[in-house]
């Protein structure tokens, strides 16, 4: 068997960026050597050349399918290269693997091999299963490095650790929390018996000066209602104080708006024909935010400008919190145009959360004319 590891070509479209490069992570975690062009190419490369140097010798090419990469780039040239490449291949092999990042299309040309859905819980798992067995195949190796092992064993070792120390950490609270018990009934126990011989001395003290306190009791039952009458006869003028009530202002709302990407990064990154830096969407988002800011503040809110993973976030509360995002610099049709609103899945409020997100969408479709584009939300926008 060889001892270099499975070779796997990533085709993908720009704007699937973010996923690809986590699935590019997974694959480098179990051993595979993946090919993302973000993270092979060097500076001053011919990256066409390189592109099709590294399709002509991968293992396999994974096709990672969306709903953007059906559109015309050279990522259609690197399919029909990766084809090319598959009719060198014998019969039956696996080489090219179709790989849903969401529910979309395939290619017309990608019909005949079976594809994988990453976005369902065992599509990482079912493409790992296609891998190892395109491994065996060819003599290679699809596991993790040595040195990872080895990471894991510290991790696991670590692991059994940490939880030796909660058992004893909790054998030792238990002991404790029984102690404490014991102390406490000792503790009710001496109150109660001091309680039963303080009651028994003031029966004995009660006896022994009986007489007296009857003689009490009859003159209070003499004077007390002599008084009230006589109260009754002659009573005082009781002034009374007008009291003006104390107009105080509501408290402030406090609204959180966070300039996404800001802080944090770039985001999506407009050149211009020349290849120049244009617009990132961090700047815009910022600026965005900061209206919102200043025009919600004038109508008498408390309104903080956060960035993406601003500290002040720990801990944070407020009526809302909205961060404002943009999408993508490349224009595709009008039916593309338009914008997404979503709540979080780790709010407390679902219910509130949701009536806020009605009532934002509504009023923006209306504002803007823009359309409301639900299909396109991804569980990148709501964790």
């Amino acid at each position: 068997m060889d001892n270099r590891p499975l070779k796997v070509f990533l085709c993908h479209a720009h704007a699937d960026r973010d996923p690809v490069r986590g699935l590019y992570s997974r694959l480098t975690q179990d051993g595979v050597d993946a090919w993302l062009d973000k993270a092979k190419l060097l500076p001053g490369q011919d990256w066409e050349l390189e592109i099709r140097k590294a399709v002509r010798e991968a293992d396999v090419v994974v096709v990672c399918l969306s709903k953007q990469f059906n559109q015309a780039g050279f990522r259609q040239k690197e399919v029909r290269l990766a084809l090319d490449t598959a009719m060198e291949k014998p019969e039956g092999e696996i080489f090219i693997i179709p790989a849903r990042l969401e529910e979309c299309d395939n290619l017309e040309s990608l019909r005949r091999w079976h594809w994988v859905d990453l976005f369902e819980d065992d599509g990482y798992e079912m493409l790992m299963r296609a891998l190892r067995a395109r491994a065996y195949k060819i003599g290679v190796a699809v596991e993790k490095p040595a040195r990872e092992k080895a990471e894991q064993e510290i991790a696991e070792k670590a692991r059994l650790k940490t939880e030796e120390q909660a058992r004893q950490k909790a054998t030792k609270d238990k002991a404790e929390r029984e102690r404490k018990k014991i102390i406490k009934k000792a503790k009710r126990d001496l109150w109660w018996g001091k309680f039963k011989i303080d009651i028994l001395y003031h029966f004995r003290v009660i006896y022994i000066y009986r007489v007296p306190i009857l003689i009490l009791l009859f003159t209070l039952a003499i004077v007390i209602p002599l008084s009230i009458d006589l109260y009754n006869k002659f009573p005082e003028k009781v002034q009374t104080i007008n009291s003006t009530p104390i107009n105080t202002p509501p408290p402030q709302l406090r609204i959180g708006i966070i300039a996404g990407d800001n802080g944090s990064g770039s985001g999506v990154v407009c050149l211009d024909a020349n290849g120049q830096v244009k617009l990132t969407e961090a700047a815009l988002n910022l600026k965005i935010a900061t209206m919102v800011q200043k025009s919600l503040a004038a109508t008498g809110y408390q309104v903080d400008l956060l960035n993406e993973f601003d500290s002040r976030l720990n801990g944070y509360r407020a009526v809302a919190l909205i961060s404002i995002h943009n999408d993508s610099c490349d224009y595709i049709n009008n039916d593309a145009t338009g914008f997404k609103v979503v709540s979080s899945l780790n709010t407390r409020d679902s219910n509130r959360a949701q009536r806020l997100t009605n009532c934002l969408t509504d009023r923006y479709e209306r504002s803007t004319g823009l359309r409301f584009h639900a299909n396109s939300i991804t569980m990148f926008f709501t964790s």
